[in-house]
């Protein structure tokens, strides 16, 4: 059971369609996705001409969790497993794959063992 925690930078602001779908698409080859949740906002918390978003995905093995702040360059992603049957290794390679096809540079990645 893992949690990894992924901080990345982005070269230009990501679209929240496109986000969303490739989030979904890679984390469905991986987890069953039972439901999504998204909300875009801008700094001051309103949702009118926004470009920052979370994305929420409750899976059946737990959760994920796009987070972006294009006023920073920056995406924060966490996808959490209460299954034992993916190891720290795999939960490396789920993230990494994510990042890569949505063009994001990782900055720093955190994997914690859950208890």
């Amino acid at each position: 059971m893992y949690e990894i925690l992924i901080h990345a930078r982005c070269d230009s602001p990501l679209q929240y369609g496109d986000a969303k779908r490739i989030f979904r698409r890679y984390l469905k080859e991986y987890f069953t996705v039972m439901k999504s949740i998204g909300c875009i906002f801008d700094e001051n918390g309103n949702s009118l001409n926004a470009k920052a978003f979370t994305y929420s995905i409750i899976l059946g093995e737990s959760h994920a969790v796009l987070h972006t702040y294009p006023e920073k360059d920056a995406v924060f992603i966490n996808i959490c497993s209460c299954s034992d049957k993916y190891s720290k290794a795999r939960m490396v390679s789920i993230g990494k794959t994510i990042c890569d096809n949505m063009g994001l540079n990782i900055v720093n990645m955190n994997v914690v063992k859950r208890n």
